[in-house]
């Protein structure tokens, strides 16, 4: 991985805030603790390739959004104390690389700590023992080790990725005929004279890694339990690691409807089998429009979606999936768009996404994916899936990697853009001189209801830089409203955005102005609650509080803020005494109940059946 310098590390700090590669610190006189730590972690992480310490940094007093750079008093002394650390206090030796930095407020020194070997991993701090001096780094934290994390650091001396490990209970019955058969199938189809097809069923699977020898027995790898074993012996092995959940929601939000939620259909197989069987099922399902030529009389449906993009979609969560994690891959089907969410986070930067080059989890399922043509050459899956978006006039694939809970999502709009309604959805904003850019971005927050700075850049293809200053502009507008800080920074839309009708003065707006915190969507009150909520004293009763509370959510959901300003109470003190509870009692629910810290979470007033 590329060495960075200090320009390029100050810029992702002042942008991005500290990452699982970034640790600002003052460290004026000495490096501290807890330096000791983020050392110890940045070795440890797997594929993140060491990190960055930047020193004589601190926090804006006025914005701890923003880093000011106050400078070292002696740079020298600092190098002497990191290299004899480095030396001395850790279960082997690690080598810094150093940067002075000359500045006018003071000097600064730039330290890499590089990633230590497979083999010399799990790095500890000695006064502490492994129990408690092996650390991971997890987004911009040092993390003690579990032992589970232990146990993958020491896997990883093997060499070995974890689909190439042998499943020691298992044996080659527990393949499935079909599957392998299947294989030559499409084999035979991409490449009829291909050598390993006149192989018998044994030695093909030796070479395709799915046999391994263990102690003169031939045992199932994870690669071949995962492309090629029976459900039975899927069920067995891996209860949840190769289930693929296909989840049909009618609605654009999660469980829409308490009386009607979802309907889910589990896909648990030979990858070889399941993957074939996954494309047809959401082709089935997207929507489509239809094209007819000058002069024939039969239409031809085309999917909203192409079918290459779905297909890239899955090979994607299959191949980069992580087989420990004990979760089900997720392919949520909204209204409006098609969620991918697979445990597992981008060993690759979001950023690099659709460049060439991969960086693959499991090495042995990604060849098999490729040879049978259902994944493209590597790294090139996402390029081809941006490309088809474009070609199709969409939205390209949002992407999201969460290395801390260790989750991947993409999402699909099923919408072309500046169709009829977008245009006129658009016209009420004229007088806010909308570039391109930003009707798009409007469109796609209005669809998926949140946008990141990566989703921004991935859609305008455009530097961090711009995109910050862009979605700024769309949250002074008063279209977007932001919420998170430094790398953790996302924009949702606000009720202005959502407004049924923003050029009129209708009646739901002077609701909003008679009653502050009303969202101007909200459907008209009766005059007598309004009376009810403004003549509230701040010691009223807890009934009394509650029984408003229940009349508010039972016209329709409201956020907790929302309810802090109607009712003119703190949010904790709400949260604490009456929403909780009343969640409790099923006197209320969340809008999303799987997501209690969605962006968009609000209450509502539970139906009684």
């Amino acid at each position: 991985m590329k060495m960075m310098g200090f320009h390029e590390v100050m810029h992702l700090l002042q942008n991005g805030d500290e990452s699982e590669r970034i640790e600002a610190k003052q460290a004026l006189d000495s490096i501290g603790k807890s330096t000791l730590e983020t050392i110890c972690a940045f070795c440890n992480e797997p594929g993140l390739g060491g990190g960055y310490l930047l020193l004589g940094i601190t926090k804006s007093e006025e914005d701890d959004a923003r880093f000011e750079i106050i400078g070292v008093n002696d740079p020298d002394k600092l190098q002497c104390e990191i290299v004899s650390v480095c030396r001395q206090n850790f279960s082997i030796p690690i080598r810094p690389t150093f940067e002075i930095i000359s500045h006018p407020q003071g000097p600064l020194l730039l330290v890499y700590i590089p990633e230590a070997e497979p083999h010399e991993k799990p790095v500890y701090i000695t006064s502490r023992g492994l129990a408690k001096g092996a650390f991971r780094r997890i987004g911009p934290a040092d993390l003690i080790c579990t032992k589970e994390d232990l146990d993958m650091l020491y896997q990883l001396r093997s060499r070995k990725k974890f689909d190439e490990l042998p499943i020691e209970e298992a044996t080659k019955s527990d393949l499935d005929p079909e599957a392998i058969e299947m294989y030559r199938k499409i084999r035979r189809d991409v490449v009829p004279t291909a050598k390993e097809l006149e192989w018998k069923d044994e030695d093909l699977l030796v070479a395709l890694g799915a046999l391994i020898d263990v102690h003169g027995i031939l045992r199932p790898t994870v690669a071949g339990m995962v492309l090629f074993g029976k459900e039975m012996s899927l069920r067995r092995f891996f209860p949840l690691d190769t289930r693929v959940d296909f989840i049909i929601i009618d609605s654009t939000q999660w469980v829409p409807r308490p009386d009607k939620r979802f309907h889910t259909v589990e896909v648990r197989e030979a990858l070889v089998l399941a993957i074939p069987r996954l494309v047809s099922l959401i082709m089935r399902d997207v929507p489509k429009t239809f094209y007819l030529k000058p002069g024939d009389i039969i239409r031809k449906d085309i999917p909203l979606i192409p079918e290459v993009v779905i297909r890239e979609a899955i090979c994607n969560a299959v191949m980069h999936r992580d087989y420990r994690a004990g979760q089900a891959i997720q392919i949520l089907r909204y209204t409006n768009r098609i969620e991918f969410r697979n445990p597992g986070y981008s060993l690759k930067p979001i950023d690099q996404l659709g460049l060439p080059g991969s960086m693959t989890r499991n090495v042995k399922i990604s060849v098999v994916l490729h040879e049978l043509n259902f994944a493209e050459a590597k790294g090139s899956g996402i390029r081809t899936m941006q490309d088809a978006s474009r070609e199709a006039n969409l939205t390209v694939p949002l992407f999201e990697s969460d290395r801390e809970i260790n989750n991947f999502s993409l999402t699909l709009l099923t919408h072309h853009f500046f169709d009829e309604r977008d245009i006129k959805w658009l016209a009420r904003f004229k007088d806010y001189n909308l570039t391109d850019e930003e009707a798009r971005t409007l469109i796609v927050v209005r669809e998926k209801g949140i946008i990141t700075n990566a989703d921004y850049r991935n859609i305008h293809r455009v530097d961090t830089l711009s995109a910050s200053s862009h979605l700024r502009r769309l949250r002074d507008l008063g279209l977007l409203e932001q919420k998170g800080k430094g790398s953790a920074t996302y924009y949702v839309p606000t009720n202005l955005l959502l407004a049924p009708d923003i050029s009129t003065g209708a009646s739901n707006i002077i609701q909003s102005h008679q009653l502050q915190g009303l969202p101007p969507h909200f459907p008209p009150l009766d005059q007598l609650l309004i009376a009810e909520i403004k003549k509230l004293k701040k010691r009223a009763t807890p009934n009394r509080v509650k029984e408003l509370i229940l009349q508010l959510c039972a016209i329709a959901p409201l956020k907790l803020p929302e309810l802090s300003l109607i009712l003119q109470r703190e949010e904790a003190y709400l949260r604490n005494f009456f929403m909780t509870p009343l969640i409790e009692s099923n006197d209320l629910e969340f809008v999303f109940p799987d997501q209690p810290t969605h962006p968009h979470q609000a209450y509502r007033k539970k139906s009684q059946k």
